[in-house]
């Protein structure tokens, strides 16, 4: 028996809806990994190609419409103005890896930087 078009249609559908729920579950489980979502979102692309072969290109746009259904966790910024900084460098702590990060001020906001200012 062969399938009609519509039934076809139907079958893709529900296999991108499943890959796309594939794709978030991987994206969800592994987005505390990444500092650059680029490197997780090449990380997604090749599960689904490898343990799930599907298609590059449909796996590419998968990943793309499961990072969009996501919010990202919540990303906390601090501020170490006690052990580093000068007036050209701000040190920002990321939460995610506890990782001291040297930023130039001239790219921060200055409503950000206003609080404290170093002699």
């Amino acid at each position: 028996m062969n399938p009609t078009a519509l039934q076809t249609n139907i079958n893709a559908k529900d296999y991108s809806e499943t890959m796309q729920a594939v794709a978030e579950a991987y994206l969800r489980r592994h987005w505390a990994e990444h500092l650059d979502e680029g490197q997780l979102f090449d990380r997604a692309c090749k599960y689904l190609v490898t343990a799930n072969e599907v298609p590059v290109f449909m796996a590419q746009r998968l990943v793309y419409l499961a990072m969009s259904n996501i919010t990202p966790p919540s990303v906390t910024v601090g501020v170490d103005w006690a052990n580093h900084g000068d007036k050209t460098v701000a040190v920002l702590i990321d939460s995610r890896d506890g990782i001291h990060r040297f930023i130039p001020r001239r790219v921060l906001p200055a409503q950000f930087l206003a609080r404290h200012t170093p002699h």
